[in-house]
């Protein structure tokens, strides 16, 4: 009998270890990892959250949420980066993450790494830094980042509800952490994050109205401080990003935020959470009185947090970046084939010079069909030097073209005014012959700096816009905020403005997304319930109010709100078309 218990204990035991290796992959981190490979890795990513920070105040708020985002969904693996793809909507897009913001000083702080140890530091390890960057940068403490991380290949939007709501009570809290191997200790030092950066309304609008049959306002929730929250986010909200800021001292890491829950002050339910368990409240007011005891757990608990890691892999560069280059070297492949087969003038697709000179720097997703309505002699045009293998075909699969879309309706665009960006195309007639060049730098002009009246038309009735939109909207205020143009938002919907309840919520998102890319001031329209095809509404704006250039998704003509077919004959100014 003994012989046979022990037998089923190291049989028992013998399936946990399997267990546990086949779900929770251990990586190990180190703090020297980078010794010899790239000393330097941490010291650049400093500089670039500093200066993303000394140009917005709410960057180091915004990664070391976005860190923690990351760190509960797979493990710390810079799956929240991803884009979604396909039939795949990425971590990015799921609910919790739509206000999600600071992507781009992560992408640049991986392209200067990326300059100087190619192929070596990991997504992962960088927004870790990032992370401890923005605590420091906000008056808090620092620490040494364990290093090592692999980046993640799968990114589900699904999963994200799996991150701990700002509804959560303390049993739903206790689980979400603990099943992360995080503590009750973890849970109130990490809490105290919320010390920094500012909340919609929507976070906590449960507790300042309808909070339960009894109450309308959550009764834990300090009078004085509900009735502020209640000015700010009233009933019928229009305005522009409303919320309120986490704490006073909303850019300053601090242990206000503990204090702030013993005085009922602060927004979430959460929050208020932490004093209705007796291990967590000793702790809020261990931590409201000691800065330094509160700092010393928030170091412990980041590292604890931080180490959580199922990556695989190292990306050698941000995605958008290798798409960037895969998707220009393809375009060119296409153009040459078409110029062979044609055997004589082609219509140019401008944008692609631009893109191969690198000298607009748009979101690399969004490398755009610009149609060049005239003929262009490609034979007195400079070669242009493309390396064949640059790209595998298995990375390009996903990317492919026809050359049927590539000579699809925009030929067509007789009405346009001054299609050509090439300054040195001379028209005769309906012709236009290319002179020759003196080299390749020619490339490198700003082809975008004529066009300083852009139209952003918004055809898609998702309220927090599709992903083609805002890859639309994030293109506009790039290529405005370059040439110093202005911007027209134009909103287009069949039907009348009292049959979509989301209208308000829509043209919140507008703003935000364009506020994200520098701009708070543009015009909006609004052509609602007109009857009229979306095609010729935008034709219609960009004719009455003399606009030079249209940014849309390729995804408008995918989903049948707008037509390919009509564009030419509507729109009368060159439309810059952005891939899905």
């Amino acid at each position: 009998m003994r012989g046979f218990n022990m037998a089923l204990l190291v049989a028992v035991l013998t399936l946990v270890v399997l267990v546990l290796a086949s779900s929770s992959p251990v990586i190990a981190l180190s703090s020297n990892y980078y010794e010899k490979t790239c000393p330097d890795v941490e010291s650049i990513v400093a500089k670039a959250v500093r200066s993303a920070t000394m140009k917005d105040k709410t960057v180091p708020a915004a990664l070391l949420r976005m860190h923690f985002h990351d760190c509960f969904i797979r493990g710390c693996d810079a799956s929240v980066l991803l884009y979604s793809k396909g039939n795949n909507k990425a971590e990015k897009d799921g609910p919790a993450n739509l206000s999600l913001h600071g992507f781009y000083v992560i992408e640049n702080a991986k392209k200067e790494v990326e300059a100087q140890c190619p192929g070596v530091v990991s997504c992962a390890d960088i927004l870790a830094f990032a992370a401890r960057d923005a605590v420091v940068l906000s008056g808090g403490p620092t620490w040494d980042v364990p290093k090592g991380r692999k980046d993640g290949r799968t990114s589900k939007a699904s999963e994200t509800i799996q991150l701990p709501a700002p509804t959560f009570n303390i049993s739903q809290l206790k689980q979400s952490f603990s099943q992360r191997g995080l503590s009750m200790d973890d849970l109130v030092a990490l809490s105290g994050g919320h010390t920094i950066g500012f909340s919609h309304c929507s976070s906590f609008q449960n507790r300042i109205r309808n909070f339960n049959a009894t109450h309308d306002i959550d009764p834990t929730m300090h009078p004085s401080f509900a009735a502020s929250l209640r000015g700010v986010c009233p009933i019928k909200n229009k305005a522009k990003n409303a919320g309120a800021t986490m704490d006073p001292s909303s850019t300053t890491f601090d242990n206000t935020y503990f204090k702030l829950i013993l005085h009922g002050k602060t927004l979430f339910s959460s929050d208020q959470a932490l004093l209705t368990n007796p291990k967590t409240k000793g702790l809020v007011y261990k931590f409201a009185s000691s800065k330094q005891s509160f700092e010393k757990a928030f170091v412990n608990s980041m590292i604890k947090m931080s180490s959580l890691n199922g990556g695989q892999e190292i990306r050698k560069d941000s995605e958008e970046a290798q798409l960037r280059y895969c998707n220009k070297f393809r375009v060119y492949g296409y153009l040459k084939k078409l110029a062979l087969d044609i055997n004589g003038p082609v219509y140019a697709w401008a944008y692609l010079f631009a893109l191969l000179s690198n000298s607009v720097p748009l979101n690399p997703m969004a490398f755009a069909h610009y149609p060049v309505a005239t003929p262009f002699d490609t034979s007195k045009h400079t070669r242009i030097s493309i390396p064949p293998s640059f790209c595998s075909s298995e990375s390009l699969s996903s990317l492919a073209f026809t050359s049927s879309s590539l000579s699809s309706p925009f030929p067509l665009l007789s009405k346009a005014r001054n299609l050509s960006i090439f300054p040195r195309i001379n028209r005769v007639g309906h012709k236009a012959k290319a002179e020759p060049l003196e080299s390749e730098a020619y490339l490198a002009a700003e082809p975008f700096s004529q066009f300083k009246h852009l139209l952003l038309p918004i055809t898609d009735r998702n309220p927090y816009l599709s992903e083609g939109t805002r890859q639309a909207a994030a293109t506009t205020a790039a290529l405005a905020k370059k040439n110093g143009a202005d911007i027209t938002v134009v909103v287009i919907d069949e039907k009348q403005k009292e049959a979509l309840p989301e209208h308000e919520t829509q043209l919140a998102s507008v703003r935000w997304h364009l506020s994200e890319g520098g701009f708070q001031e543009f015009k909006l329209l609004e052509r609602l319930g007109e009857g009229s095809k979306p095609t010729a509404i935008i034709g219609e704006v960009a004719d009455d109010m003399n606009l030079d250039l249209v940014v849309m998704s390729m995804e408008a003509i995918h989903s049948k709100h707008v037509d390919a077919n009509l564009l030419a004959e509507f729109v009368p100014c060159p439309v810059l078309l952005l891939p899905l």
